[in-house]
């Protein structure tokens, strides 16, 4: 039987439940490694963007086994190496919802990491855009962390390689934040919404970029 997060995220049912079918061309598989699965992200405002899965499904990455979340952590690092054939600088994040339904689970009510390229400073760019909507504070990305964030509303993000991480601890829950901190930034506010912008062209490119790296290792 799915488990019960995954009842409520048939989107992604596919990820843990073979033979579910898939709903969109961008349903894909970009690579599977230490037991995690990379897919594109729908809504990619810009091109390298990924999501990375736990093996095993939870509501968020703070309620993920330990080992999972770090599989997590390693397969995202891979998929930064691709990523940065778009951008110099990546950043992965996470809306981290305490509940299913909730607006910082951005729809999904799905444990995963985002992994995105960007030629401006998320971290910067989370603080100032979301001034009212979380406290902000960074902290090591450690199991103190992981045990503070359990049964709480949160942002996270971090640059790629970093072991230090950028918190904010929901004060106002919103759908999308980080999407709607990218959109902002690049001058495209009107974009954040990945269920009503695809950015199926920038799908495309990422799907293409990680068939290119696997031809060359």
């Amino acid at each position: 039987m799915l488990s019960f997060e995954i009842q409520n995220s048939p989107r992604f049912a596919w990820i843990y439940q073979d033979g579910v079918p898939r709903a969109a061309l961008w349903d894909t598989v970009l690579a599977t490694q230490f037991g995690s699965t990379v897919v594109p992200s729908l809504g990619s405002i810009v091109p390298g963007w990924t999501l990375t899965f736990p093996r095993m499904p939870s509501l968020n990455l703070a309620n993920s086994a330990d080992i999972d979340r770090e599989n997590v952590f390693r397969a995202a690092r891979q998929a930064a190496t691709v990523a940065r054939r778009f951008e110099s600088e990546v950043y992965h994040f996470e809306h981290g919802a305490a509940g299913q339904g909730s607006l910082v689970g951005c729809g999904i009510d799905l444990a995963h990491l985002h992994t995105v390229p960007l030629g401006f400073d998320l971290l910067s760019a989370a603080i100032k855009f979301g001034a009212g909507y979380a406290t902000w504070t960074t902290e090591r990305l450690d199991a103190d962390l992981w045990c503070s964030l359990r049964g709480v509303e949160y942002y996270l993000v971090w640059k790629s390689g970093s072991e230090e991480a950028v918190v904010g601890r929901s004060l106002k829950p919103t759908s999308q934040f980080f999407r709607r901190v990218i959109a902002d930034r690049l001058g495209m506010a009107e974009t954040w919404d990945y269920k009503t912008h695809a950015f199926a062209e920038n799908i495309s490119l990422t799907q293409k970029a990680f068939a290119a790296h696997d031809r060359e290792y």
